[in-house]
């Protein structure tokens, strides 16, 4: 079976979408010795550019990585030369195109062979007309699985003025993720706990208004930015944290569809705090891997794990033993496979 991935999101470019669609395909390939290949759409081509592109593809199954504009091209190859297809949608996608273009994409998604979405919330997501006997739930799972060994760990330590011990947030620094919110809690625990300490990592267009934050609430000496592009410098912030902290919220139809930074800090042991938005609560479960949190009670929960290292320890250990048994690229392949083949 050959199957051809058509997507704006691929490795070497960074992001979760991008490892998600990479991490599948290896597994695909390798597991299940599928032909698969890759072509990246460039940001900005229109359906018609695509569809120019593709016109001659020949292939069991032409790859849906973004719903618009390349589902239009799809839809139109699957109407002129019955190609088949298959849709991945992540949340903030749907939400959109149901928005700016409801019935183009409800005619994509009417016509696609499969679904693949990133999370039982995403697959709510979905008009319920559509055939539910076609989406295919196959999460996102950490790619970032180095061990950092322990003088690595110090020369990281000393690279960027870490103390022993800091809360942790990691994402685009966009307004729905919330570390506004863990910066505020930050300076009304900063009294009690001298040494209290928050890291962000990312970087996005919400930066300066974080900076601003931080110096409005006093918090230059208690706060470190961080834009990491290395890997393997990310997990050794990660083993170097305390706990995780993303809040992430809703904002309209940007929505968290999941959360792999979650299972990130759990595959290092790490216990998260995290809100119950979007598909959140798929990647976190309160009081086994994590707590989930609301803005009441944000400041109390980061308080509780900077203080209980046992209760971060525990759940640190739970979430990293799930996230291992759980969370492969293998187990989620399996999903896409048993639909691919599975007798109509």
């Amino acid at each position: 079976m050959r199957i051809v991935l058509l997507t704006m999101e691929y490795p070497p470019q960074k992001g979760g979408v991008a490892n998600y669609y990479w991490g599948l395909v290896q597994a695909l390939q390798k597991d299940w010795n599928l032909t698969m290949d890759v072509q990246i759409v460039k940001e900005g081509y229109r359906w018609y550019q695509i569809l120019k592109n593709i016109w001659r593809q020949h292939c069991d199954y032409l790859w849906v990585g973004q719903i618009l504009p390349i589902g239009t091209a799809a839809l139109i190859l699957n109407y002129y030369q019955q190609q088949k297809y298959i849709v991945s949608l992540h949340g903030m996608d749907i939400n959109l195109a149901l928005k700016h273009k409801s019935w183009l994409t409800k005619k994509i998604l009417q016509r696609a062979r499969f679904i693949i979405v990133n999370s039982h919330y995403t697959a709510q997501l979905i008009p319920k007309y559509i055939d539910q006997k076609k989406i295919i739930i196959a999460y996102p799972c950490p790619h970032i699985t180095y061990q950092v060994d322990q003088s690595e760990l110090l020369l990281l330590k000393d690279k960027y003025h870490l103390p022993d011990n800091y809360i942790l947030s990691v994402g685009r620094l966009v307004e729905r993720k919330g570390f506004q919110l863990v910066l505020q809690a930050i300076a009304d625990l900063s009294d009690r706990y001298p040494d209290i300490f928050y890291v962000i990592v990312g970087s996005g267009p919400y930066h300066e208004y974080l900076q601003q934050i931080v110096i409005k609430l006093g918090l230059q000496k208690k706060v470190l930015f961080l834009s990491i592009a290395d890997d393997r410098e990310l997990a050794g912030i990660y083993q170097l944290a305390k706990f995780l902290c993303n809040p992430t919220l809703v904002k309209g139809a940007d929505v968290e569809g999941f959360g792999i930074v979650y299972l990130e800090a759990n595959y290092f042991q790490k216990a998260v705090i995290a809100f119950a938005s979007g598909g959140v609560t798929e990647a976190v479960s309160d009081l086994v891997t994590g707590l989930i949190s609301t803005p009441q009670k944000l400041i109390n929960d980061i308080e509780r794990l900077w203080l209980d290292q046992s209760l971060a320890t525990e759940l640190g250990n739970k979430g990293s033993k799930i996230v291992q048994t759980k969370f492969s690229y293998q187990r989620q392949a399996q999903q896409i496979i048993s639909k691919l083949y599975a007798k109509d």
